[in-house]
């Protein structure tokens, strides 16, 4: 269908959650993404804006309240559609293992979400990492817009 394609669809209102979530591996989602001409767009480098988020965080509020920082951070950030990369920090255990797919899906109830993940697709369930390392992670996709795979 294509990333624009599916703004368009969150636009009508159909999906309850707003979030599209991209192979960062595919190239043409990169130019796609690149490309995009909407008004009011930000594009934010997680792992880079996670560094600036939790610098001053200890090691049990990186564990188990990160999602709140992280949610404050976007929350400040004035945008009609967040496309957010370079998200692989966010898997990490120090993080607290958390689903990401399940965090912004309910995110993204009030705001549209580009999501551009590394992973592989197996049914209606996005795996990222590999089976038995820290930042393996199998998050359901089945209710969120789903490119390049």
């Amino acid at each position: 269908m294509g990333i624009k394609e599916s703004i368009k669809l969150l636009d009508k209102g159909t999906k309850h959650y707003k979030l599209i979530v991209v192979n960062q591996n595919s190239l043409d989602c990169k130019k796609e993404c690149k490309s995009l001409d909407f008004a009011n767009i930000e594009k934010v480098n997680m792992d880079e804006a996670l560094l600036e988020i939790l610098v001053d965080k200890t090691k049990d509020e990186k564990a188990f309240e990160s999602w709140d920082f992280i949610c404050e951070y976007l929350k400040s950030i004035e945008s009609d559609l967040l496309v957010l990369y370079n998200v692989d920090y966010l898997f990490s255990p120090d993080l607290g293992n958390q689903d990401i797919i399940k965090n912004f899906k309910y995110f993204s109830r009030t705001r549209k979400v580009i999501l551009f993940v590394k992973g592989k697709i197996l049914g209606n369930d996005l795996i990222h990492g590999e089976e038995g390392d820290g930042d393996y992670k199998r998050m359901d996709i089945s209710e969120v817009l789903v490119e390049g795979w």
